[in-house]
């Protein structure tokens, strides 16, 4: 008999014993389960604006390979419902995915197409199992330093900024203060409360 090996998916013990080639047969079956995965966005319906929760093409990073450690790529996929934080049909933190951004796409254990299209309880859409098609994005994996964001820090602050921290709407207990080159009021100011006395036009 031949001591020659040949790189597979199998190891020398595999053929050694029932238990051995049970353990590779469940596996076999579980490599063809998708659970979740790294992805990158390639498209984006929404572009910030103030509407319903759009979706996203995106791409798989993590190759797929055989026993021969032969790389195969993923291709796009697409219609991808995005998460976005929100309560209810009226409150919502606007603030859409972007090309090349780096997420998690997680896969349904069953076909969600149909609840997709409806908005409701419904049956499975097909026989299809742990599929790419039924994925769902969250966004952000991997993503670099903000330049437009709100910050919560470790001592009780609260920072909104739009351009790195140049302007900033600082929030923290008994004092509100904004630091920006112009400050535009549009509308009555009052000080002190809703005192009409004390209005400021």
């Amino acid at each position: 008999m031949s001591d020659t090996y040949y790189p597979g998916h199998h190891i020398p013990t595999t053929p050694a014993s029932e238990l051995n080639q049970r353990q590779f047969h469940m596996e076999r079956v579980l490599s063809r389960v998708s659970s979740a995965t790294l992805v990158q966005v390639k498209k984006v319906t929404n572009k910030g604006e103030v509407k319903e929760v759009g979706t996203v093409d995106v791409l798989p990073l993590v190759n797929m390979q055989d026993g021969f450690a032969k790389q195969f790529k993923h291709q796009v996929v697409h219609g991808i419902p995005y998460f976005r934080l929100q309560g209810g049909a009226d409150k919502a933190i606007i603030m859409d995915p972007k090309v090349n951004d780096i997420g998690v796409m997680v896969l349904a254990d069953r076909d969600i197409s149909k609840v997709k299209k409806t908005k409701a309880q419904a049956p499975p859409g097909s026989w299809r199992r742990f599929d790419m098609a039924d994925g769902l994005f969250f966004p952000c994996f991997l993503g670099g330093t903000p330049t437009c964001y709100v910050q919560f820090t470790d001592d009780d602050q609260v920072n909104i900024s739009p351009d790195g921290g140049t302007t900033v709407f600082n929030i923290k207990a008994g004092t509100t203060t904004i630091t920006s080159a112009k400050i535009v009021l549009d509308g009555t100011v009052y000080l002190g409360g809703a005192d009409a006395s004390r209005q400021v036009s």
